[in-house]
């Protein structure tokens, strides 16, 4: 009896040793596993990093913002715009007054991406009345991205958001349509017909000679640059507030500068003017023979005060008389201007009816001019003819 008890405890010792055996192997195995699992995931890790780093450029910091491409939708407003890489606006200015007007304070353009300044600009230019039906826009692309299709981003976008900001509005997009500029550059090829860098220039190089003229480049300098060099100094000519806010602006600041200084010096010449006058006649009456000195100062008075108005007049005069050199402000009698109306064909009642003056004189700028022929031209094709012909005539007519 203990030989068995014996023998079924040995075998019951020998069962749970091969059990524990067999445990330990698939411990063993598992572990094997999870770590040849772990092992795998950390080298494909290891080949994915090193395979992205070998086949991709993908840089770790972000790439630096630079203009590539520099635009010109011309609506009359006219607005210039310069693009990055990205076709992201980094800068944007009004060529002309009621492109000013339309940018001035205006969000969603700088910083904007190219569709959303676009669409904005389109909104803009309906809610301000800049827009007619039939209107013809012009849009001119510069840029050193190959193969870009800007040109027909905005052609689309800008439709697009006239449509949606009044329904009843139809527009047509053109492409680089100045006749202004156009004449401009014609006649500088003209007196430069030996100068090759002048002769290879088109429109929308020649604007941005200009606008790197304006700058601060000078003009031998601007025409020996590369386009990049070109668009990289309208976006800094854009970019600075003393310039974004240009002439014109500067203009407005002086006459408002202008007219409060006016006003001050004003009321404190009064009070100096009257205390003197006053002076004198208490004066008079208590002692004529002393009211003589007292008399001289309130001449002297009366004097200072007439001078330092026409100091003023004349500072205000400087200030301002760089700009006129440049853009020239013109009043016409209803005579005069039936010599240029012409060039304004059957817009002409239009343009008197906007730069009428109150003393019944027509006042415009050779900006203001300038824009609305050019807004005629793309119009009207009938009429682009008769413009050719009286644009440089109509100028000399001015110059007189």
């Amino acid at each position: 009896m203990r030989e068995n008890m014996r023998v079924v405890c040995a075998r019951i010792a020998e069962n749970e040793r091969v059990i524990f055996e067999v445990a330990m192997r698939k411990r063993i195995t598992q572990t094997t596993c999870l770590a040849l699992c772990l092992l795998t995931t950390v080298l494909s890790a290891v080949v994915l990093i090193a395979c992205n780093s070998v086949y991709t450029n993908a840089p770790s910091t972000p790439e630096p913002q630079k203009a590539t491409s520099f635009v010109c939708v011309d609506v009359n407003p006219s607005v210039e715009l310069v693009l990055d890489q990205n076709n992201v606006v980094m800068s944007a200015c009004g060529a002309n007054t009621d492109g000013k007007a339309l940018l001035f304070e205006e969000d969603g353009i700088v910083g904007a991406d190219l569709d959303v300044a676009i669409g904005n600009v389109a909104a803009l230019s309906v809610k301000y009345g800049y827009i007619s039906d039939g209107a013809n826009v012009s849009v001119e692309v510069t840029s050193t991205a190959e193969n870009n299709d800007i040109f027909e981003k905005i052609s689309a976008k800008f439709t697009s958001a006239i449509k949606n900001a009044n329904p009843s509005l139809t527009v047509s997009i053109s492409d680089s349509c100045d006749f202004v500029l156009q004449s401009e550059l014609d006649a500088l090829k003209s007196n430069n017909s030996d100068n090759l860098t002048i002769q290879n220039l088109d429109v929308a190089t020649y604007r941005l000679v200009k606008r790197a003229q304006q700058n601060g480049v000078s003009v031998e300098d601007s025409l020996s640059l590369p386009l990049d060099k070109l668009i990289a100094e309208a976006n800094d000519f854009q970019s600075d507030l003393n310039q974004k806010f240009d002439d014109e602006y500067q203009l407005a600041i002086n006459r408002a500068q202008y007219i409060f200084d006016s006003a001050q010096q004003t009321v404190e010449n009064g009070v100096y003017a009257r205390y003197f006058a006053q002076k004198l006649l208490n004066t008079a009456k208590s002692n004529p023979h002393g009211a003589i000195d007292v008399a001289k100062q309130a001449l002297n008075s009366a004097k200072y005060a007439a001078s330092s108005a026409s100091k003023l007049s004349l500072e205000f005069y400087l200030a301002c008389s760089d700009y006129f050199d440049q853009n020239p402000v013109y009043e016409l009698t209803q005579e005069q201007f039936d010599n240029i109306s012409c060039l304004l064909g059957t817009r002409a009642d239009d343009f008197k009816t906007k730069y009428s003056a109150p003393n019944g004189t027509i006042r415009f700028t050779k900006t203001e001019l300038d824009s609305f022929v050019n807004t005629v031209y793309r119009s009207d094709e009938s009429a682009r003819a008769e413009i050719q012909s009286a644009y440089g005539n109509a100028v000399e007519y001015l110059l007189q």
